[in-house]
Order: structure tokens, then sequence, then C-alpha cells
């Protein structure tokens, strides 16, 4: 195959300039896949790998790409040269952000709320890029993602559920994407954890400096917003109601497990053993912005009774 029509300086220089310099990961991938085309004649390994980074971009970042190439046009020869059609690829449910809000609260007959999913256009990133835009924040709250000396731990032993991939990448690397951008741009940082295993060193690399953007949370049971800080002695609550909120109190929420700690603490633990309804945090007047790419199950798919449209098959590409 002859040299492309584009090369990964040209793609750079033609495509607009993104939010102040932030790429994702998926962009990235795409230039880093032009250039390695860059040879006289690419192979198919080369043109292969090239074809799916372009995919994963356009389907797992849609704002992204079309807000740096002019709605896909400075690129749409590439694709076509490549025997892709950009109009035919379309953002994948299991990447979309979901904004997750409260529709009625049952905290008062011992149920779970009811809840709103509004499917979003584009990714977490993509939906954290338009807040900032905006002079607006997020609070991004990390679940018991915790390790021992690099191992992951598991209550059932399982690590599939931190490994398995959306679009080539882990639960475990979208979650530091999102990370590195929130460390970024400041947005603040609440790992939650349980005992005294440590957050896995991918996720905790990403993590601004405590008490510049990071608090740490001790909690008790599941439901995070049970009980208080194990060395505070403060309750979630009123660990996040000292962030500066605007009208809506927004949180990008990510961990494990999705069906039990990550589950109690969005949408409230019901009652058991004589122990009363507690409530999640969108009995609290939160808002919740996640993706199922966010959120680790050990290979289980996500509980319908509560995540609702979000729940549904693995995607792969």
């Amino acid at each position: 195959m002859a040299p492309l029509c584009m090369t990964a300086s040209e793609l750079e220089h033609e495509t607009k300039q993104d939010f102040r310099h932030f790429r994702s990961r998926r962009m990235r991938a795409v230039l880093s896949a032009l250039r390695e085309c860059e040879v006289s004649e690419p192979n198919a390994i080369q043109i292969d790998t090239l074809r799916k980074a372009l995919i994963t971009w356009k389907s797992a970042d849609p704002k992204e790409f079309d807000n740096r190439t002019d709605n896909g046009k400075t690129v749409e020869r590439l694709f076509m040269e490549l025997g892709l059609n950009p109009n035919l690829i379309e953002a994948v449910p299991e990447l979309n952000a979901y904004v997750i809000s409260l529709g009625r609260s049952n905290a008062n007959v011992g149920q779970r709320p009811a809840v709103t999913f509004v499917r979003q256009p584009g990714s977490v990133i993509d939906y954290m890029v338009e807040l900032e835009e905006h002079g607006k924040r997020a609070a991004v709250l990390v679940i018991d993602m915790q390790a021992t000396n690099g191992v992951i731990v598991l209550n059932d032993n399982t690590p599939e559920g931190f490994t398995t991939r959306y679009n080539h990448r882990t639960v475990a690397e979208n979650q530091a994407e999102v990370l590195g951008f929130a460390c970024a741009y400041g947005f603040p940082v609440i790992n939650i954890t349980t005992g005294n295993n440590p957050t896995l060193d991918l996720l905790s690399r990403e993590f601004p400096s405590v008490g510049n953007g990071l608090i740490q949370y001790s909690k008790i049971s599941n439901n995070a917003c049970e009980g208080t800080d194990t060395k505070t002695g403060q309750s979630l609550d009123l660990v996040l109601d000292t962030q500066a909120w605007e009208a809506e109190k927004r949180l990008v929420v990510m961990g494990f497990d999705a069906n039990q700690c990550v589950k109690g603490t969005i949408f409230g633990s019901l009652p058991s053993n004589g122990r009363p309804y507690i409530q999640g945090l969108l009995d609290l007047g939160y808002t919740v912005i996640t993706s199922r790419s966010l959120l680790a199950s050990s290979l289980r798919p996500l509980d319908h009774d509560t995540w609702g449209p979000m729940s549904g098959a693995i995607w792969s590409l």
C-alpha cells in the first residue's frame, strides 16, 4: 500500500485546538498509529491498527472527534482511504456517559428511589470538558478500587471485573483517564476505601495530592453514605458538602463492585436484619455521572433493577 494521504503532523495541524490542549487516549492512539504508518509501504498490521484506532476514537469520544475535526470533515479522506465510512460508525452505549438523577425518593417506605437515566452523546470526559468550559465542576468518587502489593483485591477473588475491556481498555485504564483529567483541571477527587488495602497503583498515581484536590474516605459498609469516616468521624455527605457546588451537586462515580458497594452508595441500601433503609447519594440530592466502562462488576451484568438502561452485555471492538 502506498503512503497514506495524511500524516500525524498534518492531522495535528489541521484539527482544531482541543480544550486546553487535552487529548483523549483514543486521539493519542490515532496519532501514534498514524506515525507508525509513515513509511514507504505500511504493512497490513499497521493499517489495521490505524483503522481500529480511528473507529475507537470516533465511537468512544464522538464529541471530541467532532470538535477536533470540524465534524469529521478533516479526516474524512483518511477514513475513506482505509475503506471506512465515518457516518456509519456510531457511539457505543457502554462508553457513553449517563446522568442519573432522583425522580422520587422512597426512603420513607424503605425502598430505593425512582431514578431518571439520561444518556449523553459522548463519554464522561466529554461531559467533564463541557462542565469546565462553562466554569462548572463535579467531584470524582472512586469506590473500593483497592490492591495489595499491586495485586487487585476482590471480595469474590475474581479479577475479571477490573480487566474487562471496553474499547480495548480495561475498566481501571478508563478510570485512570478520567482521574488524569480531574487532576489536570481541578476537579476534586474523593477516594473511598474499605479497610487498609491501598488503591490500585494505576489509579493512585493519577490522584492529586491530599489537601490539593484529594480527600481520602474510609467507609464502614457497602454503602459509603452509612456511618462516618473511620478516621475523621465525618459523614460522606458532610465531606461532599465542603465542595464548591453550583445549583446542581454533581458526582462522577466509578469503582467496584458495581452491584454491591457502588450500587448501595448511589441508590441506597434496602432494610436488612432489622437495619432500616440507608439513603444513597441520589436520596441525598446528588446527581451522578457514570459510564459502564468505569464500573467493575466481575464480569457480571449490571443489576437491571437498579441500573436500568445501563445494564447490558459487555462490548468489545
